[in-house]
């Protein structure tokens, strides 16, 4: 409800959290940023069904790409990986040129995916867009990482990285009190 632009609950003088023990992991959920492997292959498979020849070198790009980004913030390839494994990032000058080439090019598929006379479908572009955009939100997010507690985690096969702002405690105070 706080993060909403608009609020669900009327105004009040008194809240009560019923679970309240969990109120923290609900923060880090709702604070913190969460980027997944699967959101490119998704990327990528759906713009491959699209059959957007136009969309596929920028397609080939990420499908480069992002193996190589996961592959040096996790320190680790799936290979070498434990299951439920969770390792600091590791987002040094190498992973930040790589999230903003790949941010680059998703830009470039929003951009042009309007344009792409193969996909017939507003819909289709639509989510193709959508699907860019909020990856490239999330790879901002983790282009200043001097603000964030990052880490990968490692689960079904797929490195995941993530983050929560050093400041949670006191985002949580002040949204809330």
């Amino acid at each position: 409800d706080i993060m909403s632009y608009k609020p669900l609950l009327p105004q009040y003088k008194v809240i009560v959290f019923d679970e309240a023990h969990k109120l923290y992991d609900v923060a880090k959920q709702m604070y913190g940023c969460y980027l997944a492997e699967g959101e490119f292959t998704e990327l990528i498979k759906y713009i491959t069904e699209s059959k957007a020849d136009s969309l596929k070198e920028l397609s080939d790009s990420i499908e480069n790409d992002y193996p190589k980004l996961f592959n040096r913030i996790s320190g680790a390839d799936k290979d070498t990986a434990n299951p439920n494994e969770r390792r600091e990032a590791n987002i040094d000058v190498f992973a930040i040129s790589c999230m903003k080439s790949i941010a680059d090019t998703l830009e470039r598929i929003t951009d042009s995916v309007f344009f792409c006379s193969e996909i017939k479908l507003f819909v289709r572009k639509r989510r193709i867009r959508n699907m860019c955009e909020s990856i490239k939100n999330k790879l901002q997010v983790f282009l200043e990482p001097d603000n964030l507690v990052c880490w990968c985690e490692y689960n079904n096969n797929i490195w995941s990285l993530c983050s929560i702002p050093k400041d949670l405690s006191k985002r949580i105070y002040t949204n809330l009190w």
